[in-house]
């Protein structure tokens, strides 16, 4: 055989042309990448406020901001992850997409490092004046998450006391 059927090539021409297209993509790929590490090489001898900044949602780049700081801090050594943790933290107790995306980075970090940073967290959510029910809702359900029995008693038991109703339900619904 000739490598034709009834008189056809077996590639045929559209064929031969999606494949120069699926190469073309994959060089534009290989450069991005090539790209990114270029970047990402040049920001670790950077000052990196402004992945800071982009985690609290006021970077340059706004809601994309975000996710590429997640993605660069989960790329980059844990002690870029440490420097941010009180951020981290912060947003866990939101929920949502942050949530999702900042829990890979939470499970990296060493667990006496964690609960230092959680104990700080507890320690500014359960004094702040006015409590925030929204805080310690968020707090209960972080706690939980991270199985942190022990936090989330002291929690609890801070929400009791509060004089905000709505704090107090959180404890009463537990």
């Amino acid at each position: 055989m000739d490598g034709r059927i009834l008189g056809r090539s077996r590639t045929s021409p559209s064929r031969e042309a999606n494949s120069q297209d699926c190469t073309a993509r994959w060089h534009r790929y290989v450069a991005a990448e090539q790209e990114y590490v270029a970047v990402r090489r040049a920001l670790l001898n950077t000052d990196l406020s402004v992945v800071r900044a982009s985690l609290q949602g006021r970077g340059p780049a706004g809601a994309r901001g975000f996710r590429a700081a997640v993605h660069l801090l989960d790329a980059l050594p844990m002690t870029w992850i440490e420097a941010n943790l009180d951020v981290l933290l912060r947003l866990s107790i939101e929920g949502g997409t942050e949530w999702f995306m900042i829990r890979p980075l939470l499970d990296r970090v060493e667990a006496g490092r964690l609960d230092a940073g959680l104990g700080a967290l507890v320690a500014d959510i359960t004094t702040a004046q006015p409590p925030s029910a929204e805080d310690f809702g968020g707090l209960v359900g972080l706690l939980r998450e991270l199985g942190r029995p022990d936090l989330l008693r002291a929690v609890l038991d801070r929400a009791r006391e509060s004089s905000d109703p709505n704090v107090r339900e959180i404890a009463d619904d537990d």
